[in-house]
């Protein structure tokens, strides 16, 4: 997960690690690369040369998760003009390959859900 620049103890890479069948999130880390991966990661660079960097991408959240969804608070102010021009803050709703529903919910103070996940 060093390509992400993410912390080892990030709940999303533990999540992810989970996903993928390992124990924990330095298993993940350990695997090979995905075929492929710099060349994709190239092209979203060039796609998106304004979105793709790290203050952008990251942002404080909380996520949420359960067998049918995946539920991500972030606070309002985390919202940037040009993710959202390129669309890429939008709900993306049922995702097949991870057979969840992800939905964003943006708040005005920190994040921090009220309710269950996947209402």
């Amino acid at each position: 997960m060093r390509r992400f620049d993410a912390e080892p103890d990030n709940q999303l890479l533990h999540y992810l690690a989970r996903q993928c069948g390992f124990e924990n999130a330095e298993d993940l880390s350990a695997q090979p690369a995905i075929a492929g991966f710099d060349e994709i990661h190239a092209q979203l660079q060039k796609r998106y040369p304004d979105v793709w960097n790290r203050e952008l991408i990251f942002v404080p959240a909380i996520v949420l998760y359960t067998a049918s969804h995946i539920d991500c608070y972030l606070p309002i102010a985390s919202v940037r003009l040009a993710v959202r021009i390129h669309g890429l803050d939008v709900n993306p709703g049922w995702v097949p390959w991870l057979g969840r529903v992800i939905t964003l919910h943006y708040r005005e103070s920190s994040p921090s859900p009220t309710g269950n996940a996947g209402e």
